[in-house]
């Protein structure tokens, strides 16, 4: 049979189902309208004969697994507390609710508590007893304990004397109400086996039906609903306890226009029962818990509070994974090695006290003589995220840290997608974890679970990577029971090895069950009894196991789930690093990947687009840097690992839209606007003047450029001018016009920095048309105008006037010749001789 490692999906699959269906009760959907009497759409489940307690008979369903699908609807069971553990002194508790979401009332409810009759000594047991609950024991029944109270007669039992106690249920359940059950038993009365420890010790399976007397005596809709759970029985075995690593991611998923998370969204976050502050109980939970961090998530926290961050070593934590591993054995070792034995002691606290136990584990780490960070200039304004970080720094600096891509981008899916920009983009960012935790891994990848390909698996081993997390599903056993954790993965041609730690997925994934609300109690048994059944395969030979909480914001539980694991006696927590100094096993060759990119592919393309188009518009503004790198990291936060890990793809679609729109509403906020429709430009060389209009928030770099439609106008690239935000500009555009016409030009703003060091800025002068501008980004936002040519008019109008007044002069010129002299008239020739004789006095 196929162990229930390799088949994670039908176990999800039910516990979502589940969920689901919780969910549809909580929120009141598929309420029958039919009458009381309606008659019953699905067959009853069959009911077992009651037992007394502990009388042990032996019964097998006959129906199809999963008693709840034949459940009325609107009708859930829901526990609050099971005992996960109970040792020969112990008591097994069984609390939880019956929730009537509907609008008919559950007259007289019943309730029978069964337990599984042989210990369930391997995974492939649980997931059966999780399937079908068959070959149980009836513990009893709330109808039987209610005529029990009713005979004793208020006799009470004696001091010895084996108990159950079963609160009764109400005579009914009236709708949109709850009732509440309690079994407690100890564990004589469970009649567990005693007489051979190693071999009775393990998990059991618990199952609590609900049924309706009432309604199976008359035509009222059938009533079945049965839930699984499980308790541990440890009648204290010698054996070798088995060894377990938790690593939590810390990361904080989410779009946001600057590429980092919002100062108000983390000051939430650090608020109480919220998710740094569940990721911080979760990291304090054990000294021996590793951590993977998000260097977006820290980076935030920095530049919000004003953190000043040393510059990080490049050699500083990312080489020798010897030298950093005995580093940090250094501080489990000594600090880490009695609470190994105390934290059971410290973990029997009631359910619900976690939240008080969260804050001292915080405080308590940064007194070991580590250097605490220095007091930010924010803490008052954002106490709370002052605080965190504060404790979280301390706490990191004694535990095993892996430093994540930025935003935790899946790697794998950039790889499958080809986006390798976007990949590189995202690994570099990990370096800058080191200035503020300057032990941080980097040589250990983490690809999203069953998703690893040997392509990017010799890709990573080329980049540095020296171990690689991979999933037991991808990497399985070779063997017929569960393996240690630590192996070899043959990579490229030479098939060198590249060491690997295989994640054990069946209990990562109840683990991430633990963390929910309404799969809280059934996610903490059900990882509390696999662990006991890879303990029993082989009760002295300790295997080492990496569990791995979701890549997402912590949940408050999670600290819970790594406490009552550590307090398990078959259970001894280890550091990751001590993890990888194991001795590897040998594991089968990888297999293909579980998990692809699917409809996720092209939205990565389109994010690769996006992220070429705003490194290519960052060199329009006058911080060319800086704007590249928040539209790089605003992309790259919708690569994140966490938009993979849920079935829905509508908010990894929403962010890659909001992505696009960041940037085209960025590139799009610089613009010319519309000029003059016409413009009379003179034969001589002279300027277009353009208003160019910025609504960014950032400073713009820009030219300006006027491309003609006709070459009768020669233009040139304008002189490079800076555009605050929200102002405006007036540039001249040098133009000269060749020719006359009514020429169309389009306005063109062009970045001012170049793509690279050559500047191509200059101008032309061997004829008509624009400046080229070589390779300079464009900006999509243009406008038209219309130029008209009218060349050297002043000097035309001149020259016509001049020839006008020459020919006038020709002509009068010629008809002065062509008269010839003038005669003068005889009698005034003779009157001038008298006057000139009269006048001579000789």
């Amino acid at each position: 049979m196929i162990s229930a490692r390799r088949l994670p999906h039908p176990r999800r699959c039910a516990a979502l189902a589940a969920v689901c269906t919780l969910i549809a009760v909580l929120l009141g959907t598929g309420v029958p309208t039919a009458s009381a009497t309606a008659a019953p759409t699905q067959p009853s489940f069959p009911s077992p004969v009651p037992a007394a307690p502990g009388d042990g008979t032996d019964e097998e369903t006959a129906g199809s697994p999963g008693d709840s699908d034949i459940a009325a609807a609107g009708v859930e069971l829901a526990f609050d507390e099971i005992s996960p553990v109970v040792t020969a002194e112990g008591t097994l508790t069984i609390k939880g609710r019956i929730i009537n979401s509907s609008a008919v009332e559950i007259p007289e409810p019943r309730l029978d508590f069964r337990i599984s009759r042989r210990v369930l000594d391997s995974r492939d047991a649980i997931n059966e007893w999780k399937d079908q609950p068959a070959r149980y024991r009836q513990l009893g029944d709330t109808a039987s304990a209610a005529a029990q109270q009713d005979t004793a007669g208020g006799a009470e039992d004696a001091d010895d004397a084996p108990r159950m106690d079963i609160e009764t249920l109400p005579e009914s359940v009236a709708p949109k109400s709850e009732a509440a059950f309690t079994l407690t038993a100890d564990a004589e009365t469970l009649g567990l086996p005693r007489s051979q420890p190693l071999t009775s010790w393990g998990a059991y399976g618990l199952a609590v039906k609900l049924s309706s007397e009432a309604a199976a005596a008359s035509a009222q809709p059938s009533l079945s609903l049965t839930r699984t759970a499980f308790t541990t029985w440890y009648p204290d075995p010698q054996l070798l306890p088995s060894k377990v690593t938790f690593l939590v991611p810390v990361t904080l998923p989410g779009f946001d226009p600057s590429g980092q998370v919002a100062a108000d969204t983390l000051e939430q976050a650090a608020g109480p029962e919220r998710e740094l502050t569940s990721a911080l109980a979760a990291v304090t939970a054990a000294d021996e818990v590793a951590l993977a961090v998000d260097p977006r998530l820290i980076g935030s926290i920095e530049d919000v509070l004003g953190v000043d961050r040393p510059e990080a070593d490049p050699d500083d934590g990312a080489g020798d994974p010897a030298d950093g591993g005995a580093e940090q054995d250094a501080d489990p070792a000594e600090p880490g090695a009695a609470p190994a034995d105390e934290t059971p002691a410290d973990t029997e606290t009631p359910e619900g006290s976690d939240g008080e136990a969260t804050e001292a584990p915080g405080e308590d780490t940064g007194d070991d003589g580590q250097t605490e960070p220095a007091p930010s200039p924010q803490a008052d304004r954002y106490p709370q995220l002052n605080e965190w970080y504060t404790s979280f720094v301390a706490a990191a600096e004694q535990r095993t840290v892996i430093a994540l891509p930025y935003a935790d981008a899946d790697l794998t899916a950039l790889s499958a997608a080809d986006e390798s920009v976007l990949a590189r983009a995202a690994e570099a960012a990990a370096d800058d974890l080191r200035a503020t935790l300057p032990e941080a891994r980097t040589d250990i990848t983490w690809p999203a679970s069953g998703s690893l390909t040997p392509d990017f698996a010799e890709r990573a081993a080329q980049a540095g990577a020296k171990t690689m997390l991979v999933s037991d599903i991808q990497q399985p056993s070779v063997r017929s029971y569960t393996s240690s954790a630590p192996s070899t993965l043959p990579v490229g041609e030479d098939q060198h090895g590249l060491n690997s730690l295989a994640v054990d997925t069946g209990l990562s994934e109840a683990a991430e069950l633990a963390g929910h609300d309404d799969t809280r109690v059934l996610g903490l048994s059900e990882l509390i009894a696999e662990s006991s059944a890879i303990t029993t395969e082989r009760p002295f030979d300790p295997r080492s196991l990496l569990i791995t909480l979701p890549r997402r914001a912590a949940d408050p539980h999670w600290a819970e789930a790594i406490r009552q694991t550590a307090a398990a006696p078959w259970i001894d927590l280890q550091s990751l690093a001590d993890l990888s100094e194991s001795e590897p096993v040998q594991r089968a060759p990888l297999t293909e990947p579980t998990r692809e990119a699917g409809d996720r592919a092209a939205g990565l393309n389109r994010l690769g687009e996006v992220h070429s188009t705003g490194a290519e518009a960052s060199t329009a503004f006058a911080d060319p840097e800086a704007v590249a790198t928040r539209l790089s990291r605003a992309t790259l936060t919708c690569t994140s690992t966490a938009w993979g890990e849920t079935a829905d793809d509508s908010g990894f679609s929403s962010c890659v839209d909001a992505a696009a729109h960041e940037v085209d509403a960025l590139i799009g906020g610089v613009k010319p606007e519309e000029g003059s429709a016409v413009l009379l430009v003179t034969g001589e060389k002279t300027t277009i003047p353009v208003r160019i209009d910025n609504t960014t928030a950032e400073s713009a770099h820009v030219m300006v450029r006027v491309v003609p439609a006709t070459p009768q106008l020669r233009t040139q690239v304008s002189e490079p001018v800076v555009v605050s935000p929200g102002e405006q500009a007036r540039v001249e555009v040098p133009v000269e016009g060749l020719a006359n016409a009514d020429v169309q030009t389009r306005i063109e703003l062009v970045a001012a920095t170049p793509p690279d060091t050559t500047d191509a800025t200059g101008t032309n002068g061997s004829g008509p048309g624009p400046t080229p501008a070589a390779g300079h980004f464009v900006l999509p936002e243009t406008t038209s105008l219309t130029v008209r040519v009218r060349t050297d008019w002043e000097n035309i109008g001149a020259a016509v006037i001049g020839s006008g007044l020459v020919v006038v002069l020709l002509i009068g010129l010629y008809s002065s010749v062509s008269r010839g002299r003038r005669k003068i008239p005889k009698s005034q020739l003779d009157a001038a001789v008298a006057r000139a004789h009269e006048n001579d006095p000789g």
